[in-house]
């Protein structure tokens, strides 16, 4: 899809990017896939969260831990209720 104009950072009806539902999800191989091709793993959600925040509300350890490793997530980041 991306190869063929599709915009990474196109949100949902609920405002999330193919990115953050990924993480949520706990989608470790299509987020890197997203990442290889040039999506941002460290944009902001509406209320400021990150993907890192809902792939640990989820669960998803991997996810975690590839995200802080590689996708340059940071865990100092604050959204916007602290």
């Amino acid at each position: 899809m991306l190869d063929g104009g599709a915009d990474s950072g196109e949100r949902n009806s609920g405002g999330f990017t193919a990115v953050f539902l990924a993480a949520m999800d706990g989608h470790l191989n299509v987020l890197q896939w997203l990442f290889e091709h040039g999506a941002s793993i460290t944009e902001r959600d509406g209320g400021g969260g990150t993907a890192l925040v809902r792939a640990a509300s989820g669960g998803h350890l991997n996810v975690l831990k590839w995200l802080l490793h590689f996708g340059g997530a940071s865990v100092t980041e604050r959204n916007h209720y602290g």
